[in-house]
């Protein structure tokens, strides 16, 4: 004998939907989480501070991130010739609207950091840039200690006035084509607004820091004399610890590329 059960309203719209999530759990997974990785080739470019240093040209390199609950969390590392590098990590939310055919357009921000190309050389400091009253007040022990101790920081020195490092705010637009399940070709563009510093600035105060330390081991006295203290300042413009970074550091980048990206 077949015993026919009956549902209130409520329950069979509450069974219905149950019904519905296990017939269709990738979808619901996708709405949920989704996880991305793309292989990319783009250029960009900024004003400022960065487009007096930058001249990257076409890189490549890739890009990956999760997207879940309507926010995005992704990042991107770049290798551009010669030797350069640029790096993103990026917060925010996207709209996307089709199915074989997106079109994506979000708004973001992040930390950015752009590495210049390598000098090739390591600057010296050369202690007969200094006038000989100067190399006289302030002595040659106390010298040898500063190009024993320069010679140390030089390295990082170098390191230093290879980066940019900063806060980005932009827009990007997508394109993507579906080839096969899972893989999209795509085409991007984006632009933001920025801040930027030096690492030169941080090898500045180094400098200057390792200068007020031997100029502290002076007696008070001699510390405070006009004529040294014009020596120490003369011999830190020498080594660089007064160094300022010329350029703006706010202003515009911009971006644009191609990718093959695999979605799940």
């Amino acid at each position: 004998m077949v015993k026919h059960i009956h549902l209130s309203n409520g329950a069979a719209a509450g069974l219905a939907a149950t019904i519905g999530l296990l017939a269709a759990p990738t979808q619901a997974r996708a709405d949920l989480l989704t996880v991305w990785a793309a292989g990319k080739t783009a250029t960009t470019g900024a004003t400022g501070l960065i487009g007096d240093r930058w001249d990257g040209g076409l890189g490549y390199g890739v890009e990956g991130g999760v997207e879940t609950l309507g926010i995005d969390l992704f990042g991107e590392a770049l290798l551009f010739a010669p030797d350069q590098y640029y790096f993103t990590a990026n917060l925010g939310f996207d709209l996307s609207f089709g199915e074989d055919f997106r079109v994506g357009l979000g708004a973001f921000t992040g930390p950015l950091i752009y590495v210049l190309p390598d000098p090739g050389s390591i600057s010296g400091f050369d202690r007969n840039s200094l006038s000989s009253e100067t190399q006289d007040r302030i002595g040659i022990p106390v010298l040898d200690t500063i190009s024993t101790e320069y010679r140390k920081l030089a390295d990082k020195e170098e390191a230093a006035g290879r980066t940019l490092f900063g806060w980005n705010a932009r827009a990007r637009l997508t394109l993507e084509y579906q080839l096969i399940p899972l893989v999209f070709l795509g085409a991007e563009g984006g632009a933001g607004y920025h801040y930027v510093l030096s690492g030169e600035e941080e090898a500045a105060h180094a400098k200057k820091a390792l200068i007020e330390a031997q100029r502290a081991k002076l007696p008070p006295e001699t510390r405070g004399n006009d004529e040294i203290k014009e020596a120490y300042d003369e011999l830190g413009h020498a080594i660089g610890a007064d160094k300022k970074v010329e350029g703006d550091k706010a202003g515009v980048n911009w971006d644009a590329g191609v990718f093959l990206k695999l979605e799940l």
